[in-house]
């Protein structure tokens, strides 16, 4: 029995949580009449908000296929992963942004792909960021890409941006505590004897304003963990 939890992390949202919720309600119930999948759940984050996000997230409790979790305070980007990972009930686990920046039609393209691969495939997203991205971004993110390389011994595009993975990965321990257990996470599929696709995906750009993604200060953060990675993939 195939099932999908989607995850949603979601700090800040509130022009765009709205429609992220609705577009992916409404892929997974033409992927279950596709007989794609058998079952699904969305669960969405919100991270410690200051505007109307939760307002607009709680406009969805009629849906019984939707949970709410809240944090008081923010702990960060992948504390908010790992609570989202934690509550997830479903056989397959889709992490996706809050913000809007990748629509749900990637959602239908990823579980087409899964199940056309009889579900013995994890799925990982790629985007075309040279157009969007300005100097620095593109400089963080060519950096941590190298590391995941450095890592992996090989190339696994935006490795926290979006993903389709088997749920056994929720219960492993994990040695890192910032983004890079992202790429534990890749570890653990190798180990498990997951292959890796990599789907392009279509994505927008963030607004001015909203937030940045990773910032230098926590570009240097992690930096020692990478021996860590290293060592335990050997």
């Amino acid at each position: 029995m195939t099932t999908v939890s989607v995850l949603i992390p979601a700090r800040n949202e509130e022009l765009t949580v709205g429609e992220v919720i609705a577009g992916h309600l409404e892929v997974l119930e033409k992927c279950i009449t596709l007989k794609y999948i058998d079952d699904y759940e969305v669960i969405i984050l919100n991270d410690a908000s200051s505007d109307n996000t939760l307002k607009n997230i709680n406009l969805f409790q009629g849906s019984n296929k939707l949970s709410i979790l809240s944090n008081e305070t923010s702990s960060g980007l992948q504390n908010a992963f790992g609570k989202l990972y934690r509550s997830s009930s479903m056989s397959w686990v889709y992490l996706t942004p809050g913000d809007g920046q990748i629509p749900a039609t990637n959602l239908k393209k990823f579980i087409t792909k899964a199940h056309l691969s009889n579900w013995t495939c994890a799925i990982l997203g790629n985007r075309n960021k040279i157009k969007q991205y300005g100097l620095l971004r593109l400089f963080i993110s060519f950096l941590f890409r190298m590391y995941s390389s450095f890592i992996l011994s090989r190339n696994i595009p935006d490795i926290g941006t979006v993903k389709l993975v088997p749920s056994i990965l929720n219960h492993q321990d994990y040695k890192c505590k910032s983004v890079l257990q992202e790429i534990e996470r890749v570890q653990f599929l190798d180990l498990f004897k997951f292959p890796i696709q990599i789907v392009d995906i279509e994505w927008i750009a963030r607004k001015k304003g909203k937030s940045r993604g990773v910032s230098m200060a926590a570009l240097f953060s992690v930096m020692r963990e990478i021996r860590l990675l290293k060592r335990n993939n050997r």
